[in-house]
């Protein structure tokens, strides 16, 4: 549902999605990655109604490979926090 919503609004903007995920050998993976302003965003995606540390994991993993900055972690509560992630 979160892909849908994420390639429903590009699309809304008259813009074309370009999103991948990611996974490693070891299959780590990142749930999604979006192309925006030429840069990537790394999202996790989880279900769960309480955040959890593990859920920061593979992105800490993929922006240590990537240099990546942008990421969030979207899950099923309804309290929002921000993060940075160094």
């Amino acid at each position: 549902m979160v892909v849908a919503e994420i390639i429903k609004k590009h699309f809304f903007e008259g813009r074309e999605p370009h999103i991948y995920f990611w996974r490693d050998s070891n299959k780590n993976e990142v749930d999604l990655l979006v192309e925006s302003g030429g840069g990537l965003q790394a999202l996790e995606i989880k279900a769960s109604a309480t955040i959890k540390n593990d859920f920061f994991k593979n992105l800490k993993l993929f922006q240590s490979i990537s240099g990546i900055k942008e990421m969030s972690v979207i899950y099923g509560g309804g309290t929002d926090y921000l993060t940075l992630v160094h």
